[in-house]
């Protein structure tokens, strides 16, 4: 009896054993450099989802934010006409304001080559070219580019003005219009304004897709057109075809 007892202790001990070096040798091998390395790049596919799904829902948060501001941006338009916004760029067209730019432009902004420089003080400087100094699909790159850059716009009156600078730095940039005197240029700048408005052809140009009056709705606030830079470029691509309709009227 007590030979098979000590015979069964010695199995179970041999057992433990076994079960034990099994254990000891499933360890090491789990730390093979094979395995190591599996388990790293799991590690990493991990991370990189994690990252994606954050950034999605980051992605998902600002898309919320652009339809809210166009929905509101819609909502507020229809409620008002482009011809408040024609009626105050056409006044500031003849305040003695825009008769100072257009003075401005003429005497103080002229590089010797004749184009009009950037001033860095002025909030509403711009750095123009003429059309004869780009080909016409340097223009349009020119114009795709607008977008990329943060436009900020705050108040009805700065949109305004901010047109209102555009325009007097783009036609005066006009090397025919040189010969003009600033009040000249002013009279013709209205009188151009008026006979594109009686003919319809502005308008119809302004309404289209509503670009300049969406971006500058009355209501619409600094933070919701310097998150939907898209709505601010096409806003400057109308007022830049605008120009390039009145400089053509000029000459």
């Amino acid at each position: 009896m007590h030979g098979e007892g000590l015979t069964v202790a010695v199995a179970v001990v041999e057992g433990v054993a076994g079960v034990a070096k099994t254990a000891l040798e499933k360890r090491h091998h789990d730390h093979s450099p094979d395995v190591v390395a599996r388990e790293k790049e799991i590690l990493q596919v991990e991370d990189a989802l994690e990252q994606q799904r954050l950034e999605n829902q980051r992605l998902r948060a600002q898309l919320e934010e652009y339809q809210k501001a166009l929905d509101g941006m819609h909502s507020r338009s229809s409620q008002e006409t482009p011809s408040e916004l024609y009626a105050r760029l056409k006044k500031k067209v003849d305040s003695p304001e825009f008769l100072s730019k257009l003075t401005n432009c003429s005497e103080d902004s002229k590089s010797p080559d004749g184009m009009v420089v950037s001033v860095a003080d002025d909030p509403s400087s711009w750095l123009m070219v003429t059309d004869n100094d780009l080909t016409d699909e340097e223009l349009k790159e020119e114009g795709d580019q607008c977008g990329q850059d943060a436009f900020v716009v705050v108040t009805q009156e700065d949109i305004v003005d901010g047109i209102a600078s555009f325009m007097a730095r783009y036609i005066s940039s006009n090397p025919q219009t040189k010969a003009m005197s600033p009040q000249e240029l002013q009279k013709a700048i209205s009188q151009a304004f008026t006979d594109l408005e009686r003919k319809g052809k502005l308008r119809k140009l302004w309404n289209c897709g509503k670009f300049v009056y969406s971006a500058a709705s009355w209501g619409a606030t600094a933070a919701e057109l310097y998150k939907s830079p898209v709505i601010v470029r096409a806003a400057m691509m109308a007022v830049w075809a605008s120009c390039r309709v009145i400089k053509r009227l000029l000459v």
